[in-house]
């Protein structure tokens, strides 16, 4: 009965130590701590110096979903193969499972936090300068969620298949999502899909959006697996 125990405990050692070094590799490096920081501090710009709801909608619907989510496995993909660390995996007792299921964990924690980031910001709006109303700014941080489980879903997978080269994909959803937000065509105009929304029954469609990006996440994770 040991001996399973054992080899359970050392995957998930080699589980943590491939988290810990994804976030090392973010946050130990100069250049890309200096690039976490700017990131963050557009979405702190944004909030706090546009005081309306697009600076919400910036911050929330576009940067963090779509640039802020893919970051950690963007920088480990780049690094993983400048220093072939896959080819150091396959020396280690660990499963192509494990080391993707270590990459989404991370993935998910991190999209987490960064829905922590949203709430604060659409408080903010709320009762401190008053530019939506609690059920907007709900509406919002819950379409922020959504899009940011979407966009982890389909980044993960692009990075995890594709290695760096993922960077293309997702720098094309990143280009047609700002497109949307700036030049504003019909089928992509943010606040058209928010007008849509409040004239529709939000609670449910956000309950089938979780349900829809969840089932999403697990599908990329599901991909990732066989080619990994």
């Amino acid at each position: 009965c040991a001996l399973p125990i054992f080899y359970r405990e050392r995957r998930e050692n080699i589980m943590l130590g491939i988290i810990t070094k994804d976030l090392y590799q973010n946050f130990y490096i100069p250049s890309k701590r200096i690039a976490f920081i700017v990131n963050y501090l557009v979405i702190a710009s944004s909030i706090l110096l546009m005081k309306n709801i697009y600076g919400l909608i910036f911050a929330t619907l576009i940067w963090i979903p779509f640039v802020i989510t893919p970051i950690l496995l963007q920088v480990a993909s780049e690094r993983d193969d400048q220093t072939n660390y896959y080819k150091i995996l396959i020396t280690m007792p660990v499963t192509k499972k494990d080391i993707i299921t270590a990459r989404y964990v991370l993935g998910i924690l991190f999209t987490l936090f960064n829905l922590v980031v949203s709430v604060l910001g659409m408080l903010i709006h709320v009762y401190a300068f008053k530019s939506i109303g609690l059920t907007m700014g709900i509406y919002i941080i819950s379409a922020s969620f959504i899009f940011s489980l979407l966009s982890l879903a389909m980044n993960y997978l692009a990075y995890i298949v594709l290695g760096s080269r993922g960077i293309f994909i997702s720098a094309i959803i990143t280009g047609i999502v700002l497109i949307g937000y700036y030049f504003k065509p019909s089928f992509l105009n943010f606040e058209i899909f928010l007008s849509k929304i409040m004239d529709m029954q939000p609670s449910s469609l956000i309950v089938i959006g979780l349900i829809c990006s969840a089932f999403s996440v697990l599908v990329s994770y599901l991909i990732s697996a066989v080619y990994y």
